[in-house]
């Protein structure tokens, strides 16, 4: 596949896709993939690549509903309706803080 059209195509990947994805090569094609990625998504892979693919570090998607303690629940809705199109799904939200 030419270049230019692996990238586009890696790109509509999510994280957790492309690294399943990127698992299937041997190591210097695997780099190849990964400079095709932006470089936040790259982060994200190269955080799930440092599981074994069998656990659940290697099989969950680093993108997730993450909420602020101190959020109204109109707010958190409205945060919640922002993040549907960045994450994968939203079963859960998480209240997290800077710790």
């Amino acid at each position: 596949m030419p270049t230019g059209e692996r990238r586009l195509w890696l790109r509509l990947l999510t994280p957790d896709d492309a690294a399943d994805l990127a698992q299937e090569f041997e190591p210097n094609q695997r780099d190849e993939i990964l400079r095709d990625l932006d470089e936040s998504t790259r982060g994200e892979v190269g955080g799930l690549l440092a599981y074994k693919e069998d656990v659940a570090g290697g099989r969950m998607s680093p993108r997730f509903a993450r909420l602020r303690l101190e959020s109204t629940v109109d707010e958190a809705i409205a945060y919640l309706r922002k993040q549907a199109t960045l994450v994968e799904t939203i079963y859960y939200a998480y209240a997290v803080d800077d710790e």
